[in-house]
C-alpha cells in the first residue's frame, strides 16, 4: 500500500539551475536548490532566523519549461514528492540526502501573484527518478 508523499515549499532559488540531458534516452533534467527562511523565538526570547537549502530536481517537459524562465533569486512554490540521492562514501558506507522531485514549479512575484506557471500534467513522475 502506498503512503502519502506530497511536498510543497515556498522559497527563493539559491543559484541558477543546472540543465542537462541524461545519457540514457536523453531525458531533460534540471537541478537547483531552494532556500527556505525559517524564523523562530529561542529559549532566551530572541528571534532567530535560519536558512534551509532544499535540493530540487525536475524531469523531462517540466525541466525543459524552466530552461529560460527560472533563475537565481526567483521566488517559487515547488510541489512534488520526497525523493533521495544516494552515494557511496570513500569508506564504503552508503550516504544519502533528501530532495524534492518536482511536479509543479510556480514562479511568483513579490505581490504573491503568479508571473509564470510551468505545470505539466499527465506525466508519470514516479518513473522519472
Amino acid at each position: 500500500m502506498s503512503s502519502l508523499n506530497h511536498v510543497a515549499i515556498e522559497g527563493n532559488v539559491a543559484s541558477d539551475p543546472i540543465h542537462r540531458n541524461t545519457t540514457k534516452g536523453g531525458s531533460a533534467v534540471c537541478n537547483f536548490a531552494v532556500i527556505i527562511n525559517h524564523s523562530f523565538k529561542s529559549k532566551t526570547g530572541e528571534f532567530k532566523e535560519e536558512a534551509i537549502f532544499v535540493p530540487v530536481v525536475a524531469w523531462n517537459a517540466l525541466a525543459a519549461a524552466q530552461k529560460d524562465t527560472l533563475h537565481k533569486g526567483h521566488r517559487v512554490i515547488i510541489e512534488g514528492r520526497l525523493g533521495k540521492d544516494d552515494w557511496k562514501a570513500p569508506d564504503g558506507s552508503v550516504l544519502g540526502r533528501p530532495k524534492i522531485v518536482a511536479t509543479k514549479i510556480r514562479i511568483i512575484n513579490q505581490n504573491r501573484q503568479d508571473t509564470s506557471i510551468a505545470e505539466i500534467k499527465g506525466v508519470d513522475w514516479d518513473s522519472q527518478s
